[in-house]
């Protein structure tokens, strides 16, 4: 029936991108659901926490990093190539990054 596609729709998605929060816990609704399997919906919902965790202190960490460069440098050049000849180039300056934008 579809639930039998909608799982195998997930062994696929899982197989290419077995880490992703979103699948990980779609599959985990539908094992829940569908097919009375609690415990292995549960170890699902609970690798896609902490997968949803780290990907947030990854994000966190880059941010940092970025601040962290950009706060050591006073402008940055642009440089745009076309089949290996630069074609571009602008010195922009570096100005505070706008957080009440980011919420």
């Amino acid at each position: 029936g579809k639930y039998d596609e909608a799982e195998e729709l997930y062994l696929q998605a899982l197989s290419s991108r077995p880490s992703d929060p979103h699948i990980l816990r779609g599959y985990s609704n539908l094992l829940r659901t569908h097919r009375g399997q609690q415990a292995f919906a549960t170890q699902l919902s609970e690798l896609a926490k902490g997968e949803e965790k780290r990907r947030e202190e990854q994000i966190k960490r880059r941010v940092k990093d970025w601040d962290e460069f950009m706060s050591q440098n006073q402008s940055v050049t642009l440089v745009q190539y076309n089949e290996g000849k630069e074609i571009y180039r602008e010195e922009l300056p570096v100005t505070a990054r706008d957080e009440s934008k980011e919420q």
